[in-house]
């Protein structure tokens, strides 16, 4: 088969490109983890499932050894995503009556069992912001000692001014965003100057010793201090939701450059947001759904079709009628599955049925195309088409049918929503009766009874086909 090239959208440069890797044939890839304050709600499913699709496709498809990090924020995360508002871990505390490790442990092992439902593979490497503060602090202070930040009352602050490509990221306006802080900090230099150590407050749910003196590191400087400690450096990919453009990869930015001369990560990912009633989906604004609760009404494979059926750059809006209609879409295709069983017991190890071949590339095409999800569903739906047009005429043969599972086997290591498991056809006592009066009826040659009897059997279970 045709040899292709992954394409990408690198939010960085504003364009697709070829996917590169900084070693051959292997891949280094981080991805903002959660913070532990409270129950993963459905937006934080989409947006690691997404992530899942990413890394799936790059291993299984591509064949690339990926090492995935992905953190996990248990202290410091203001309720704002800038450095405003109080610490979402004691914020947590105080509405639970709990401590910090208490709250953590719990939600840490939450989110655990919420990817574990939504069939997500964990990540190779999982580091806890709380155990790698020194990482940190030596990253901070090689910022100082480059000049690109400055101490201030305890306080460490980047200092913006001296990193001309400050905004790129986002496209934001810096002077616009000036405006909006002109009454925040007043130790900043410039208004948009941002925390690498928070001096400690009595709002702070943690607390570590530094050069300059007891506090906690800001938010963003934990993902800057992980991904380039787990991942030895540069690496290649960095993803998160689109509300992670600014003020976090844009700060991350900033202080990998501030720190190493670079911007650290050469391919940035970002995904499309769910929302509800036209509004974000967010634990702060409290308008959010938990994953507990959507499992509660949708299956596993239902959500991860109704992600899927859009491209992950777009918002997703929460909809019960459109993830109805995902579950009529793994219907159909595990109801083709359960044809094509009954045709091949079995896949086979290679595919080389030229039917096949064809939509095998077109679906490869299609994820290469930045990931296009819905086209290679398309592709997945115009194989069922074709090959039940030849299922209705008897043509399609068995190696055709062991082919068509081999490639639906693949795809799924992707999608993981298609279950290959022979049904078992339960058949009712009456039914068997039947059978059994056909069975007489067609030993004594009376095919006008066989044929009445065969109609009632397919009405009542129309599963079976004698």
């Amino acid at each position: 088969m045709v040899k292709m090239v992954l394409v990408l959208y690198n939010t960085w440069t504003k364009k697709k490109e070829v996917f590169k890797p900084i070693e051959p044939g292997k891949v280094g890839y981080y991805s903002c983890g959660p913070t532990v304050y409270s129950s993963s709600h459905l937006g934080h499913g989409v947006t690691y499932i997404r992530t899942d699709m990413l890394k799936q496709f790059l291993k299984k498809w591509k064949g690339f050894v990926v090492k995935h990090v992905q953190n996990i924020t248990d202290f410091g995360h203001m309720t704002s995503d800038a450095d405003e508002g109080i610490d979402k871990i004691k914020k947590a505390m105080d509405r639970e009556k709990k401590t910090a490790e208490d709250i953590t442990e719990f939600y840490t092992n939450d989110f655990h069992d919420s990817m574990k439902k939504l069939k997500i593979e964990p990540p190779d490497v999982e580091p806890k912001a709380s155990e790698n503060v020194d990482i940190m602090i030596e990253i901070i202070k090689k910022i100082i000692e480059n000049g690109y930040a400055y101490v201030k009352d305890g306080t460490v602050y980047f200092d913006v001014s001296k990193y001309k490509d400050y905004g790129k990221l986002s496209g934001k306006n810096m002077e616009a965003q000036e405006e909006k802080q002109r009454v925040a900090d007043p130790n900043k230099k410039n208004p948009n100057d941002f925390v690498l150590w928070a001096k400690h407050q009595p709002g702070h749910s943690h607390v570590w010793d530094s050069p300059w003196g007891k506090g906690m590191p800001g938010w963003h400087i934990e993902c800057s201090a992980m991904g380039r400690k787990y991942l030895d450096g540069d690496f290649d990919i960095h993803s998160g939701g689109v509300d992670h453009y600014f003020p976090h990869h844009e700060n991350e930015i900033a202080q990998n450059y501030g720190a190493f001369g670079s911007i650290g990560v050469n391919y940035w990912i970002h995904f499309g947001l769910l929302s509800i009633n036209g509004e974000k989906m967010s634990k702060s604004k409290e308008n959010f759904i938990t994953i507990s609760d959507a499992l509660e009404k949708f299956s596993p494979e239902t959500i991860r079709m109704w992600v899927f059926s859009s491209q992950y750059k777009s918002t997703l809006d929460y909809s019960e009628d459109n993830l109805r209609k995902a579950k009529e879409k793994v219907d159909k295709i595990n109801n083709f599955i359960q044809s094509l069983l009954k045709i091949a017991d079995s896949a086979d190890d290679k595919i080389e049925t030229d039917l096949v071949k064809k939509y095998y590339e077109k679906f490869e095409a299609a994820m290469d195309d930045n990931l296009n999800t819905p086209e290679a569903l398309a592709v997945i739906f115009d194989l069922i088409t074709e090959a039940n047009k030849k299922i209705d005429s008897k043509s399609l043969t068995k190696k055709e049918a062991a082919d068509i599972l081999a490639l639906l086997e693949k795809i799924d290591t992707i999608f993981k929503m298609m279950n290959f498991k022979k049904e078992k056809i339960e058949i009712p006592e009456e039914v068997k009766k039947l059978i059994q009066e056909r069975e007489k009826a067609r030993t004594e040659k009376n095919w006008k009874k066989a044929d009445e009897i065969r109609g009632q059997i397919r009405k009542m279970s129309p599963a079976i086909s004698k």
